[in-house]
């Protein structure tokens, strides 16, 4: 599973073991294998750094939490602009998956 962040492309995801990568770069962090029945959440909240108006300075900082299996993995992304768009992306090899997104 996997999110793409405005243009500036963010990427976070997990693999089936676990494995947490942020930018292309697998954390040291690990969270428990994805396995029939498991729940992964994604859940992301913004944060205005400096001036509200994002035109007189100031940058957007988004606070990333996967969580699986009651462990968590909390990690921030700094952007230049605000961002209108979060794109979610879940390739799966096997047939059977279901995902809520909300």
């Amino acid at each position: 599973m996997a999110m793409t962040l405005c243009s500036q492309i963010k990427l976070c995801g997990i693999s089936t073991n676990g494995a947490v990568f942020v930018s292309g770069k697998e954390m040291t962090n690990q969270l428990p294998a994805v396995t029939s029945g498991s729940t992964v959440t994604f859940d992301i909240g913004a944060v205005t750094l400096g001036n509200a108006n994002n035109s007189e300075g100031g940058s957007v900082k988004l606070q990333v939490t996967i969580s699986s299996s009651n462990k968590e993995v909390v990690f921030d992304w700094l952007l230049d602009q605000s961002c209108g768009s979060l794109y979610f992306r879940c390739p799966f090899f096997y047939h059977g998956w279901k995902v809520l997104v909300f």
